[in-house]
């Protein structure tokens, strides 16, 4: 039996391009569907979560030196989160996610897929 190497080489590109290769369709249909999954991501996320990553990101400090007055509300931290490119997205995910425990962030998948087995697949087929 050949060996995945034998296929796509072992450089980091091809790594890269034998998982893209793993989502069905067009380049545009897996970015929609990528977007999708960080989106849902975000969806899940409570909103104090959604306030740390919102000061971190733009402001450079902590949401515990921020005062009650300045909190951003939910809805504002969604349409700024609508606003982010797919790049900026995947950046801020992979920063958060590497800073939780191998368990909580298979609470975190696990939740996801729930979340994606239900609208969110109808919304991802129109």
């Amino acid at each position: 039996k050949r060996s995945k190497k034998s296929y796509y080489g072992n450089t980091a590109e091809a790594r890269k391009m034998q998982r893209s290769n793993l989502i069905p369709g067009g380049k545009d249909e897996r970015r929609k569907i990528q977007g999708a999954r960080y989106d849902c991501w975000w969806e899940l996320s409570a909103l104090k979560d959604k306030q740390s990553i919102f000061e971190v990101y733009e402001n450079d400090r902590a949401s515990e030196d921020v005062s009650e007055e300045e909190l951003k509300r939910e809805d504002r931290l969604n349409n700024w989160w609508g606003e982010l490119a797919l790049e900026s997205k995947i950046s801020i995910y992979k920063k958060v996610m590497s800073r939780l425990t191998k368990e909580s962030r298979s609470k975190i998948f696990k939740d996801i897929l729930l979340e994606r087995s239900s609208p969110l697949d109808l919304q991802l087929s129109l």
